[in-house]
């Protein structure tokens, strides 16, 4: 049962890390602009949770 604790301790622990869709974004972002578009978070078409 203390891996059901674990996660809980872990929970608050891993809450100040962005989400995987956030990361995925600022890598597309980065990669975007280096081929030599104008973009911006706000461009891509997904809802950050």
């Amino acid at each position: 049962m203390s891996y059901i604790a674990d996660g809980f301790h872990a929970a608050p622990a891993s809450y100040g890390n962005g989400t995987i869709k956030r990361r995925a974004a600022r890598y597309s972002i980065d990669y975007l602009r280096r081929q030599g578009h104008d973009v911006t978070l706000r461009d891509l078409p997904i809802r950050h949770t």
